[in-house]
């Protein structure tokens, strides 16, 4: 009987059967990684036209139309208490070059020693309105009022947006609660409660 040998390798055909088995596991794991597929994905939601237009533009008009109806007979308030001697009476605010005037003293601020306080913005503020206006006109002043007003409304609004939880809706929810609410009548109805306003927004 004749007994098997086995053929001898040389060390270059050695070497090149281990880098043919090397490039061959290569090519099975990049041919493995390429039929590995991505989990599916959900498919974002198409937006709906009919919810944006409702969200972004009807409920904003009808929200303005119920705080024009809310706030109607608020240009028709006039002057109250110590508006007279603050507004009506102080010859300091009836032109615009006592302004610097506001800043330097409290005694400007009220035609009565009694009633003067020192807050330039606020008396600055009036003397605009008595220089839009020419006189002591309460419509101009409350104007004013409820536009400063309007502004804090949309400053609340947007700091509802900071919080890591707000929405737009719940947002706009909270500065409309906190635009009807009755409680805001006797700020923006009162000229002189203009300086709260100020302050809310300072």
């Amino acid at each position: 009987m004749y007994r098997k040998c086995s053929p001898v390798i040389s060390r270059t055909q050695h070497y090149s059967r281990r880098r043919w088995g090397h490039w061959k596991r290569q090519r099975w794991i990049t041919l493995y990684n390429r039929g590995i597929t991505p989990p599916e994905q959900t498919p974002e939601p198409t937006p709906n036209q009919s919810n944006d237009f409702y969200l972004w533009w009807l409920v904003p008009a009808l929200l303005a139309l119920g705080l024009a109806a809310a706030w109607f007979n608020h240009f028709q308030n006039g002057f109250h208490f110590d508006d007279f001697p603050t507004i009506v009476n102080n010859r300091a605010i009836r032109t615009l070059s006592r302004a610097p005037h506001f800043f330097t003293g409290a005694r400007t601020f009220s035609d009565l020693p009694e009633s003067s306080d020192y807050r330039p913005l606020l008396a600055t503020s009036f003397a605009l309105d008595y220089a839009v206006a020419g006189k002591a006109n309460p419509a101009i002043f409350q104007m004013d009022n409820f536009v400063w007003f309007l502004l804090e409304v949309s400053l609340l609004y947007l700091l509802f947006r900071l919080i890591p939880v707000g929405t737009h809706q719940s947002s706009r929810v909270g500065a409309a609660l906190f635009a009807f609410h009755p409680l805001a009548a006797e700020t923006v109805n009162d000229t002189l409660r203009r300086g709260a306003i100020f302050a809310s927004l300072g």
